[in-house]
């Protein structure tokens, strides 16, 4: 079912005379602001993809996203062995005058030694494997909290939206009220001349008249505290000017709510990253746990050193090498430490546990809005159906009143009074149409389909 809630109200047949003066300002001092800026024309597509391109808090987690990628390409260092090159060249000039030394006098001595040298960690509780999941877990916790930076950003924007829509269709409604009762203080005013009517009637007139211009003027500033609510979310500029171009249709669907709750748990990006933070505790868990197991590593390496020497006695240096290789293996075990490890190891199950009741009660909690919407939405569906029908009865009801008030037969506050019912009516059904909006979009966002239905 679909409801065009764009349609404007005539109040009577008859034909209104040119607005007067007073209305003429008022319109004058509502459209002031315009002076000066050029329109945007902006839709709700066009507002959700600017919003996203705006928002500092998707910049941030964008970058935060980024360095968890780069955390995850260089892998975990403990899988992958060390290797160091290493290249010493020393000069030595020596003057041993020692008796018991079998160098008697100055000798020079030279050497270039180089060696490369391996260590790798080949067991450790299955550090690497648990190290490697929790990269994993880190790379989708950082995926989940920007989709939900992105999933919160367009509902504020598709609310911000609707709300500015519903105080447009006010004002534009406020309008064509006010019109109306100009152009019938304009008739007044031509009959009281001519001595038709009192001047307790056209005071009527008058009241009416400045009641419905105030309420211009106020539902003015509604509007723009819209437009300028709409502005902040999206992150422009306060001084533009938006023109929105989306009008307010609102199509009524009908839910399931078992439907609903089975999608909410499963595709809900609140509980799914509260999911990860549980997975991510359980391998800081698993590395404590690590810690009672022995570490295996291998060493090995290979050197040679190139020397020469030349002694004073001697007109030629001396020259050799020496080459070395050597492959070592380690077994290293915690025999005396395994309270503060099992300590370490209770804390993060304790802390696991702590998530995992913490995504319980999350789950109640969201479980608890969605059905409050669920039941908004029936009831807001139903109360919108009403509205519809006393809009058309009292639509019908007003005629009447006119034709009566044209023909004599009843007095202008007769008239008012209707005109007033129905005024009271449409606002009632603009209101109700947003508050169902609001319901939708909440069900949407619970259930993890906000970004398909809006985002382009």
């Amino acid at each position: 079912m679909k409801i065009a809630i764009n349609q404007h109200i005539s109040f009577t047949n008859s034909h209104p005379m040119v607005t007067g003066f007073q209305y003429a300002i008022c319109c004058l001092l509502l459209m002031c602001h315009h002076i000066g800026h050029t329109q945007q024309p902006i839709s709700l597509s066009q507002a959700v993809q600017l919003g996203l391109e705006h928002n500092y808090d998707i910049r941030l987690s964008k970058v935060e996203q980024e360095s968890v990628k780069k955390l995850v390409k260089i892998k975990v260092p403990e899988g992958i062995p060390s290797i160091r090159l290493n290249l010493d060249q020393t000069n030595r000039i020596s003057v041993d005058g020692s008796p018991t030394s079998f160098v008697d006098g100055t000798y020079s001595k030279s050497e270039i030694a180089g060696g490369l040298d391996l260590n790798w960690v080949l067991f450790h509780g299955y550090k690497v494997r648990i190290n490697r999941s929790r990269l994993t877990e880190l790379e989708n916790q950082s995926n989940g909290n920007l989709r939900l930076v992105v999933e919160n950003t367009v509902h504020a924007i598709v609310l911000a939206y609707y709300k500015a829509l519903i105080e447009k269709e006010k004002l534009q409604f406020r309008q064509e009220v006010t019109s109306f009762s100009v152009a019938k203080l304009d008739n007044a005013t031509i009959k009281f001349n001519y001595g038709e009517i009192s001047q307790f009637e056209l005071l009527n007139f008058q009241d009416a008249q400045l009641r419905d211009s105030v309420s211009l003027m106020v539902q003015q500033n509604f509007y723009q505290e819209a437009t300028t609510l709409l502005k902040s979310v999206l992150g422009i500029d306060k001084a533009q000017v938006l023109l929105l171009t989306d009008s307010l249709d609102i199509i009524i669907n009908s839910y399931d709510y078992p439907i609903l709750k089975r999608n909410m748990l499963s595709s809900n990006q609140e509980i799914r990253n509260q999911l990860v933070n549980i997975r991510l505790q359980e391998t800081m868990a698993q590395l404590a746990e690590a810690e009672l197991m022995p570490k295996v590593a291998l060493r090995s390496g290979l050197s040679e050193e190139l020397s020469s020497s030349k002694f004073s006695n001697e007109t030629q240096r001396q020259s050799g090498a020496v080459f070395d290789y050597y492959l070592n293996f380690s077994v290293t075990y915690q025999l005396f430490n395994k309270r503060d490890i099992n300590t370490k190891i209770q804390k993060e199950q304790m802390n696991r546990l702590y998530l995992w009741n913490e995504k319980e009660s999350m789950v109640s909690l969201l479980e608890e809005k969605l059905k409050i919407n669920y039941d908004k939405y029936n009831a807001y569906r139903d109360i919108i159906k009403m509205n519809e029908r006393l809009e058309v009865n009292l639509k019908k009801t007003l005629d009447i009143a006119a034709f009566r008030f044209e023909s004599g037969i009843s007095s202008f506050l007769e008239l008012r009074d209707v005109q007033i019912r129905l005024i009271e009516a449409k606002l009632d059904l603009l209101e109700a149409a947003f508050e169902l909006k609001v319901a939708e979009t909440e069900i949407i966002r619970l259930t993890g389909g906000i970004l398909n239905a809006y985002e382009n």
